[in-house]
């Protein structure tokens, strides 16, 4: 029986040291809006871009508009027919998938992403809404950095994740050496 645990704590120890690089494979895909022109960033949990990955942007109708790769730093930029709420998704390497939504600019909710490039729009004295929309837009472009940093982090694995990943291959290895002992038994 001793040398049954010794056995199992060797085999976990050479499985937990040939792991390392498979622990960060979760794939994240952030869009924006740049003017006209929506731009799309994909990369991986550990921050490294998702090369060649396929994107498909879909309309509010659930109709294929859009379908390109990412460049080798994992970006992508289109411009779609026409302004409204977008879905994106990204295929990348076996088998990961990431999907995200992404409203027009100047949506009361979602919008994410400023017109870079547009000039700023006339504001009279008594237009608020005018007012309100130059101020969304701008805060809008002055958070997208930010927020693309905030994604970045978050798809980066948790604790959680380490650990619930640690319990999977013990619990696995554990099945393994249970069979394989009803087996060596004959039963």
């Amino acid at each position: 029986m001793k040398g049954v645990v010794i056995l199992i704590l060797i085999f976990s120890f050479l499985l937990f040291s040939l792991v390392g690089g498979a622990w960060g494979h979760r794939v994240e895909v952030f869009p924006y809006w740049e003017g006209d022109e929506v731009r799309v960033e994909a990369f991986f949990s550990d921050g490294t871009p998702v090369r060649n990955g396929s994107i498909k942007v879909y309309d509010p109708q659930g109709k294929l508009i859009f379908r390109g790769q990412t460049d080798a730093e994992g970006t992508l930029g289109f411009r779609p027919p026409k302004k409204e709420t977008l879905k994106i998704v990204l295929e990348a390497s076996m088998g990961h998938r990431a999907e995200a939504t992404l409203s027009p600019p100047g949506a009361e909710e979602g919008a994410v992403g400023g017109t870079a490039h547009d000039a700023p729009p006339a504001i009279s004295r008594g237009d608020i809404g005018a007012i309100k929309r130059a101020v969304r837009e701008a805060v809008a472009e002055e958070l997208r950095p930010i927020i693309a940093e905030l994604v970045r982090r978050q798809a980066r694995p948790s604790v959680r994740d380490v650990i619930g990943g640690i319990g999977w291959i013990i619990g696995l290895t554990g099945l393994w050496f249970y069979f394989r002992a009803r087996r060596d038994r004959g039963g």
